[in-house]
């Protein structure tokens, strides 16, 4: 009796299991078994993948691409994928091979929702660390790729599309840092060669001029440089500088969207910046300084590193105040100039060579022209051989200097503004330096050309190559300021003080306060361990 009783009892709960399990199951989902029920229910409840936040840094053929893998990896349906796929055709086709970079950017930007303003509590330098043994020198950094993107700045191809130079000043086609670029420097007194072999650095003339105790050398190394062989024909440069392999091809510039110049309600800046950094570049630079912080090396060039890594920034500090009171200014990238002068025009092997690289070159709407010069202020100095309580310290701290002298240019750096102008041609009347600092803001300083400073510069210049550099013989101590001739020295002596003057006759044009440089994102940790 019991055993018909049980199951009676197992048949009734049988039927109330089906009865609920067609009450609350989708239609679509009926008809399953149990098993199969359970696995179509979890994949539903699977998340799909979230699409990267980079996605909006990628060219359309690469955004196309990872939509299509995230459509085929998830669990859509048909008509899903074939609306992604139909937006995806809608934002990259165009109406012509020529379309523009621009008119993509522009087209994105009308699909982009506007961003509401919020109110976020700042972060200050003050609230990270401020020591550490890995200093972020990319710390908050614009790429110079990223800013070639910017709306206001105008960059040179890239070198291995340059093809043929037609004359000598087309040398200034090859981008600063490309092998092409320093391959002209040899032979060649260039802007960083040029304050050596002035002179400037000997120890009275930079006692006479202020030049900190760290810059002050010999003239040993402009000897060395000076004396490497030199191109100097058009028919030397082409055979060497062009590959030109790929100046034929039909390419499509990249377009990553990297910059917003027409919703700037919010920004007193000429375009907003989209870039944010993600985990992984963060990954990439530590393991990058990792590896340069090995040995004593990082020490040494924490100053240099910081300068190259931060100078994109620093000509965006530039576009953005000038565009301020011209709208059509645009700043261009500039290899090195001056190849073309005529004081160049010679095959002959014992003449002198100059040539100077601006950072930029503003082109203003009314057709004048200002070289522009940018130097970043290092926040890092090093630790070694301090101590504190009988223990080793981190390697860096960060100072925080403010500026000492608003209104002048350090005297080392006045014969590399004065030969940048040189080298622009006549139609430069002026030169602009940046001088910007990671926690005090920036310095937008301007000096006027001095054509006969210049020509004093160019007989002392030709007096090096003549005297050492021909002569083969290297550089005493104080070779200008103690020389043998009389005139000699009082000639020599006149033209440090009226450098001296060129430096005190500079304007500070503006002081930029430190929370309008822009920079990738809000205030960051400067160190990365």
């Amino acid at each position: 009796m019991w055993y018909l009783i049980g199951t009676a009892l197992l048949s009734l709960a049988v039927i109330m299991a089906d009865w609920c399990l067609d009450a609350f199951t989708p239609a679509r989902d009926r008809g399953l078994a149990p098993s199969q029920l359970l696995v179509a229910t979890l994949s539903r409840k699977t998340k799909k993948p979230a699409a990267s936040k980079t996605s909006n840094l990628l060219v359309p053929s690469q955004v196309m691409n990872g939509r299509n893998c995230v459509a085929q990896n998830a669990d859509t349906s048909e008509s899903e994928a074939v609306q992604s796929e139909s937006e995806i055709r809608t934002l990259i086709e165009t109406p012509s091979v020529a379309s523009t970079a621009n008119s993509i950017r522009r087209n994105r930007r009308q699909r982009r929702p506007k961003q509401p303003a919020v109110n976020k509590k700042k972060a200050t330098i003050a609230s990270f660390p401020a020591t550490g043994n890995l200093p972020d020198i990319f710390w908050r950094a614009v790429p110079m790729d990223h800013l070639r993107e910017h709306p206001r700045f105008v960059p040179l191809p890239q070198p291995e599309f340059v093809a043929k130079l037609s004359c000598l000043e087309d040398a200034r086609l090859f981008q600063q840092g490309s092998w092409q670029w320093d391959a002209l420097h040899n032979g060649r007194c260039t802007t960083s060669q040029a304050v050596a072999a002035l002179g400037f650095l000997e120890p009275t003339a930079a006692e006479v001029l202020g030049v900190p105790p760290a810059w002050r050398r010999g003239g040993g190394g402009a000897f060395h440089r000076l004396g490497k062989p030199a191109l100097r024909t058009l028919d030397e440069m082409n055979a060497i500088l062009c590959e030109g392999a790929k100046a034929n091809s039909t390419t499509i510039d990249e377009v990553t969207d990297l910059w917003d110049d027409d919703d700037v309600q919010n920004t007193t800046f000429f375009a907003r910046y989209l870039h944010e950094t993600d985990d992984e570049e963060i990954k990439e630079r530590t393991e990058q300084l990792r590896r340069l912080g090995q040995g004593d090396y990082l020490d040494k060039a924490v100053r240099l590193l910081w300068g190259n890594t931060q100078e994109a920034t620093a000509l965006l500090t530039a576009i953005n105040y000038f565009t301020k009171t011209d709208k059509k200014v645009v700043l261009k990238e500039v290899g090195m100039c001056g190849a073309g002068l005529d004081l160049n025009q010679t095959d002959l092997r014992s003449s002198l060579l100059i040539g100077a690289t601006p950072d930029g070159v503003l082109h203003y709407d009314d057709g004048s022209i200002e070289a522009v010069e940018v130097k970043n202020h290092c926040p890092f100095y090093s630790n070694r051989g301090r101590k504190r309580n009988g223990g080793n310290i981190k390697r860096f701290s960060v100072g925080n200097w403010p500026w000492k002298d608003t209104s002048g240019v350090f005297s080392q750096y006045i014969p590399q503004l004065q030969m940048e102008m040189l080298c622009l041609g006549t139609g430069c009347r002026s030169a602009v330096m940046v001088r910007q600092s990671a926690t005090n803001g920036a310095l937008i300083l301007r000096m006027k050309r001095d054509d006969e400073w210049i020509e004093e510069m160019l007989y002392w210049l030709h007096r090096f190559q003549c005297d050492y550099v021909e002569a083969k013989k290297a550089p005493p101590r104080d070779f200008f300021w103690d020389s043998p001739e009389k005139m000699d020295r009082s000639r020599y002596r006149r033209f440090v003080n009226r450098t001296a003057e060129i430096r005190n006759a500079v304007k500070l044009v503006a002081e930029i306060p430190n929370d309008q440089i822009q920079r990738v994102e809000e205030d960051a940790p400067m160190f990365l361990d």
